[in-house]
């Protein structure tokens, strides 16, 4: 029996794990999107640009609806999603969530059903850069 805890942001993400409901977590496997992190303005090549609307009547923005920091966000969520994908198996028991609530919320819609049915509980926490020993003391006594 092995208990997975993701704990993630917009930018990086670790798995840890456990074969004891009581045990210390392990950090089994970490990687970083360093693009979420960067500014909208170096993501994109040119600004957003702006024109006249049809009757000349007045300027608006031509600009994308998510930016280009979101979309990286976004594109970091589903590359989690899918590691958690190819990583939740019969030996994994649970999965616990760990991440702030704009990233679970982009995270979730891109969570399988086979993951999403070992998911234990999701935390609404930033606790990405404490030690594993730090992320357990967040988690119940018995995972």
């Amino acid at each position: 029996m092995t208990i997975l805890v993701l704990v993630a942001d917009s930018a990086h993400a670790r798995m840890l794990v456990t074969d004891s409901q009581r045990g210390s977590l392990t950090e089994s496997r970490t990687f970083d999107h360093p693009a979420s992190r960067l500014r909208n303005q170096d993501l994109t090549s040119d600004g957003r640009g702006s024109g006249r609307d049809s009757g000349g009547l007045g300027r608006h923005s031509m600009g994308h609806e998510r930016s280009a920091r979101q979309q990286e966000e976004l594109k970091f969520a589903k590359e989690v999603a899918q590691v958690l994908d190819d990583t939740v198996d019969a030996k994994i028991s649970k999965v616990y969530l760990i991440a702030p609530a704009r990233f679970l919320g982009l995270l979730r819609p891109s969570i399988s059903a086979n993951v999403r049915q070992h998911v234990a509980a999701e935390l609404d926490r930033d606790l990405v850069n404490l030690t594993p020993e730090k992320v357990r003391e967040h988690l119940p006594e018995y995972l």
